[in-house]
């Protein structure tokens, strides 16, 4: 059991590296005549997040960064290498990191929460990492290479607010929806074991853990046909990043 939850994690971190690497197709547009471009893929980061919890989510991130050290296109607009690394957009590709980072603990935070205060807190942990920690390593570097004030580069990264702020929502009713989603497969997986039809049975007692989903485990045993949730913290999908 424990291969495959390890095979699984590899996929996450491959389908959501994947889906950053997809996220810069999108055109991007440098607004202003400014040096750092808009780009779609900081959503890709959010998700990455997320959904998948601090650590599963930062091995994503950090899967398209060596991507991008070794010169492949996967940036917006065909770009990638080491100069666009140590150039002005620099410093928000590598707060892409910490970013995730960032979203995956809060997110998990979030996740305890009462069903109607999740979607907001996730939403907060996008904002948290995908804005705060990335503009505070994206705005000093910029202001750093192009030789600029930082006053003058923070009034100018204002542009980007309103389209991050979109991308924050839209990631945190995304990972609502997931874990939403994948809660209800776990319940779904729980009733059948203790049903018997499942891949295991439960008998006696003993405690059947099945992997469930992008996020956890769901722990069942037979207590009155009751399903509890591993960790007994949350009854969506489990911790984020067990």
């Amino acid at each position: 059991m424990n291969e495959v939850v390890k095979a699984r994690a590899v996929a996450e971190v491959a389908l959501f590296a994947a889906l950053i690497v997809a996220l810069g197709t999108v055109p991007s547009l440098y607004a202003f005549g400014l040096a750092v471009p808009l780009t779609a893929q900081t959503l890709g980061v959010m998700l990455a997040g997320a959904v998948l919890g601090p650590k599963r989510g930062s091995a994503a991130v950090a899967v398209v960064l060596v991507l991008v050290m070794a010169s492949l296109p996967v940036l917006s607009g065909g770009r990638g290498g080491v100069a666009v690394v140590v150039g002005p957009t620099g410093g928000f590709l590598l707060g892409w990191l910490p970013a995730a980072l960032v979203v995956g603990l809060v997110a998990r935070r979030a996740l305890c929460l009462p069903t109607r205060y999740r979607v907001p807190g996730l939403v907060v942990a996008c904002l948290a990492g995908g804005v705060v920690v990335d503009y505070a390593l994206g705005v000093p570097w910029w202001a750093v290479v192009t030789h600029q004030d930082l006053a003058l580069t923070a009034g100018q990264a204002v542009a980007f607010l309103p389209g991050d702020l979109v991308k924050a929502v839209l990631a945190g009713m995304a990972a609502a929806a997931v874990h939403r989603q994948l809660g209800q497969r776990s319940h779904d997986h729980a009733g059948h074991a203790l049903r018997g039809d499942g891949v295991q049975d439960v008998a006696g007692g003993e405690v059947l853990t099945e992997p469930v989903g992008f996020s956890g485990a769901v722990e069942v045993g037979r207590a009155g046909d009751q399903q509890v949730p591993a960790g007994g913290e949350r009854d969506q999908a489990g911790d984020l990043d067990r």
